[in-house]
């Protein structure tokens, strides 16, 4: 692999889908057939998707839904077809249809991801994935349950324009090596300011804020006091973004946002096995 790339999470839009059924006699050749065309299926938008943030257009929201729709449809073929694999009553398949359930599985939720996820490492472990495409995985997957990631390649771009990284453990460049690549500090070269990397150990805690104008969702609120604890820790900036590192013992059971003329408590609820907490909410 000449260069890792980082990756943006699409917010995606529910819509209906019609299920598509596997059926017990479908033969090795067809199931491989069905999941190439799956595989093409799931690059279609995606590729349009691509070529627009390219060329700096701002898709339309009709192609998030076809995208939706789309997964919802590829995951009811595909699924079923996975757990014939896991369970050993198929086997025998073409590299690229396995490279199509990676797909269909790396772009399907939280919950089907942790259930698929040995299947995942099967992949990797047999070389049929790239190491960046496992990287993928992996990330999207603790981002999914708000864990800090193992090698930063995960980020997220906000109707408000800026574009953040998630949270990282201290010891990515080990998780690079051990998968047998080398570190690139270059992939994080466009996060500055604000937005620079945040490392972590096991004992800290990120809170990431994104507070947005209720007139407008595309704009975030500015200058709004983040107080913890009856202190205030800082301020949202131009993008109603904020960000802060603290120790876990440390959680507090709510934040304040405070204005010059109002001022909201936001409860804190995680669960002891998650590493960061991302709030967005309109301040009103």
């Amino acid at each position: 692999m000449n260069k890792i790339k980082v990756i943006f999470i699409i917010l995606s839009f529910v819509g209906n889908s019609r299920l598509y059924i596997y059926g017990q006699m479908t033969s090795i050749s067809q199931t491989d057939s069905l999941l190439k065309e799956v595989f093409a299926l799931d690059q279609k938008y995606r590729i349009l998707l691509d070529s627009l943030a390219q060329s700096g257009t701002v898709p339309d929201i009709e192609l998030f839904y076809k995208i939706s729709k789309q997964d919802s449809v590829n995951q009811s073929i595909t699924f079923p077809i996975v757990d014939k694999i896991i369970k050993g009553e198929l086997s025998g398949l073409t590299e690229q249809a396995y490279r199509a359930c990676y797909y269909v599985i790396q772009h399907s939720d939280g919950t089907s991801q942790l259930k698929y996820a040995p299947f995942i490492k099967s992949l990797f472990n047999k070389k049929i994935i790239s190491n960046e495409e496992y990287m993928w995985f992996t990330d999207r997957l603790h981002v999914r349950q708000h864990k800090a990631q193992v090698y930063g390649l995960q980020t997220c771009k906000f109707e408000t324009g800026d574009l953040m990284l998630y949270p990282i453990y201290s010891g990515y460049r080990k998780a690079w090596a051990e998968i047998g690549e080398t570190f690139d500090k270059n992939i994080w070269a466009s996060f500055t300011g604000d937005y620079l990397p945040v490392f972590i150990e096991e004992n800290e805690f990120v809170i990431i804020i994104h507070l947005k104008d209720p007139a407008n969702n595309t704009k975030g609120l500015k200058n709004i006091d983040i107080r913890m604890n009856g202190i205030t820790i800082g301020r949202t900036n131009d993008y109603g973004f904020f960000i802060k590192k603290i120790k876990k013992e440390n959680i507090p059971d709510y934040l304040c946002f405070k204005s010059c003329d109002n001022e909201i408590k936001y409860p804190i609820t995680v669960s002891e096995d998650e590493d960061f907490i991302h709030i967005v909410f309109v301040f009103q």
